[in-house]
């Protein structure tokens, strides 16, 4: 039990150092752009993210739940195969994915040359597409050293390296050589970023296979069919869960961008949501604790070592998280005063999207093990919160601003909640929220 807490307790430090250096980064960033080029980057940032977890085709996730088991049961061969299987799927979905941005921007050249539109005159994001490719890898790797239950070096890939290395080349370029920040600055920072994570990945990944006597050659191996379209299958239905998850976390910005009338807007928007994360931040370190667990205790049945996990997990999540709501709330403004005076008119908004961060967050632990026990449910769950927050938002949001959107996060994520816990308790003989 000591052993168990002590890991839980490293990784909620860990994610919260994590926050604290992504949230230095974005107020940094904030006092260079102006609020509406502060809100294209973060879009841009969610763009990115989203067509990594396409990319993947939900293979991050499908490794956790296949490799975890196969590392669990020391099973070289099945680790061999199914590594083998991903690497090939993914090394398609890149080489597809690098042809089809050759031919989008060779044809927004085009369009210039011809005079139709401008090349520089489209959204910031378009021109960072090109990172999606070299993100996803970087998640990919991080989903491999988890499955080994490397926790905390999972943790420090997806949180910490990559904000680290952007406030140590944001420093660098803005201090020491005095430059002024532009877009295309951050777009190389990301690209030097990636490049440095993934070689330290790749090296960890490498140790890892050495110790089970693996060698990925280019021999190929026979995989039994419906093997392969198990993985295959599973990986699709992961993937339309992460994927639709992720755009319930970007719906809301894209309807202030497309929506709000002041252009102001989705910068303010951005920074609430940067602020509202660190809720977050506890279940999503702690519960990486239970992710490559959860499958192999369901399948062999050991509900009460399930239980167990899950009590541990929020014995340290749900007191840290109320205090973390309480400490939001008091110190609201002064959390936005520090990207810039006038984000300080959006306190109210933003201590609401924390109550619903809250009701999201609490909900976290139920929806991994519904992803690994039935990814259906929770796909069905995630689309109906899209199609609620989307229909309420639009509304509230043309009425009342970025006031109307927090209110809709907020209905959205407890009408979520509510059902998760109703699914998840009823599928299996535990108790989702307890932590005696």
């Amino acid at each position: 039990m000591f052993k168990k807490n002590k890991t839980i307790i490293l990784l909620l430090f860990l994610g919260i150092f994590s926050y604290l250096i992504r949230y230095f980064f974005n107020a940094i960033i904030s006092q260079y752009l102006t609020p509406e080029y502060y809100g294209d980057f973060a879009i841009t940032i969610r763009s990115v993210a989203i067509i990594s977890l396409v990319l993947l085709l939900g293979t991050n996730i499908s490794s956790v739940k296949y490799l975890s088991t196969y590392f669990d049961s020391n099973n070289s061969a099945n680790i061999n195969h199914f590594l083998k299987w991903n690497l090939k799927l993914v090394f398609k979905t890149f080489l597809a994915s690098f042809v089809c941005f050759i031919l989008f921007y060779s044809l927004l050249i085009v369009i210039h040359q011809i005079n139709l539109k401008n090349f520089a005159s489209y959204h910031y994001s378009l021109y960072a597409l090109w990172l999606a490719p070299f993100s996803a890898l970087y998640i990919l790797l991080a989903s491999y050293l988890l499955s080994y239950k490397w926790n905390n070096l999972a943790l420090f890939f997806n949180k910490i390296a990559m904000n680290a290395l952007l406030v140590l080349f944001l420093f660098v370029t803005v201090f020491f050589l005095n430059i002024s920040i532009q877009f295309y600055h951050i777009l190389l920072f990301l690209f030097i970023t990636f490049c440095v994570i993934i070689a330290v990945e790749l090296y960890l990944v490498n140790r890892v296979l050495l110790r089970h006597n693996i060698k990925l050659t280019k021999d190929d191996i026979k995989i039994d069919p419906k093997t392969k379209r198990e993985w295959l299958f599973d990986s699709f239905r992961l993937t339309s869960v992460q994927l639709i998850f992720n755009l319930v976390c970007f719906a809301d910005l894209l309807i202030i961008e497309l929506i709000h009338p002041n252009e102001h807007a989705t910068g303010y928007y951005a920074a609430m949501l940067v602020i509202g994360n660190i809720l977050w931040v506890v279940p999503s370190s702690v519960t990486s604790f239970m992710a490559p667990r959860i499958t192999p205790l369901i399948e062999k049945e050991k509900y009460t070592e399930l239980q167990d996990v899950i009590n541990t997990t929020n014995y340290v999540n749900l007191p840290i998280l109320i205090i973390t709501l309480l400490v939001m709330i008091i110190f609201a403004d002064f959390f936005l005063s520090l990207f810039g005076a006038s984000y300080s008119q959006v306190q109210i908004p933003l201590i609401i999207l924390c109550v619903g961060y809250f009701f999201g967050a609490i909900s976290l632990s139920n929806a991994r093990i519904l992803i690994f026990l039935d990814s259906k449910k929770i796909l069905f769950i995630n689309i109906l919160e899209l199609v609620i927050l989307i229909l309420v938002s639009i509304v509230l949001t043309y009425l009342w601003g970025i006031l109307g959107m927090s209110i809709a996060v907020l209905l959205s994520a407890a009408i979520k909640a509510i059902i998760m816990y109703r699914i998840c308790k009823k599928s299996l003989p535990i108790n989702p929220f307890t932590f005696m």
